[in-house]
């Protein structure tokens, strides 16, 4: 779908199904543009894994909202 493959700055939240925690990965690696990456888990070790592996910018864990305007 062409809304996870490019980069879409409207309020759009696409979700996937995926059986593996590699298959999530390389759906998500599967871009050529990558600002941001968003991951949502209870697994502390999952996190680490997971944020390791993202080839995007910036990385947010458990919430929506990576940056914050107060930040210098």
């Amino acid at each position: 779908m062409r809304v996870c493959k490019e980069e879409i700055f409207a309020p759009i939240a696409p979700v996937s199904v995926f059986h593996t925690e590699d298959a999530a990965l390389s759906m998500a690696n599967d871009c050529d543009v990558g600002l941001a990456a968003y991951i949502f888990t209870q697994d502390v070790n999952r996190a680490a894994r997971v944020t390791e592996q993202l080839q995007f910018g910036m990385v947010a864990l458990n919430t929506g909202v990576i940056s914050d305007a107060a930040l210098p």
